[in-house]
């Protein structure tokens, strides 16, 4: 869930992005998850093409991590400007200005990035 005001719009890295609307300090909370209690064999075949394309296997839990929000069009970049905190909620890294595109390290979190880190600009 989102904790900042954002836009979604067209991305340079790919598609579309998450935008920052106002001025984000450093070490500011930008969102916090929400995890599964479910494994990837227990999502329902419905959801499952939803699933593989907004959520991740996440590393230290490997639980399944799903976005349900607007956090779903923050891209991959491996000079982010937030980071994923040990509580598993994203901060921000350095300031982001209002226009700036918020980036993650998909590495850090995702225990299948491996599989897919080729497909990323």
């Amino acid at each position: 869930m989102l904790f900042v005001k954002t836009i979604v719009q067209p991305s340079k890295i790919d598609g579309q992005g998450l935008f920052a609307l106002t001025r984000i300090p450093a070490g500011t909370k930008l969102c916090d998850w929400t995890t599964s209690s479910q494994g990837i064999q227990d999502v329902p075949h419905l959801t499952l093409d939803y699933v593989k394309k907004y959520g991740w296997l996440d590393k230290g839990t490997r639980k399944l991590r799903v976005a349900i929000d607007d956090t779903r069009f923050m891209n991959h970049s491996y000079k982010p400007n937030t980071y994923t905190g040990a509580d598993m909620c994203q901060y921000a890294l350095r300031d982001i200005e209002p226009g700036d595109e918020i980036t993650e390290d998909y590495s850090k979190f995702d225990a299948d990035f491996v599989e897919y880190a080729h497909t990323l600009r």
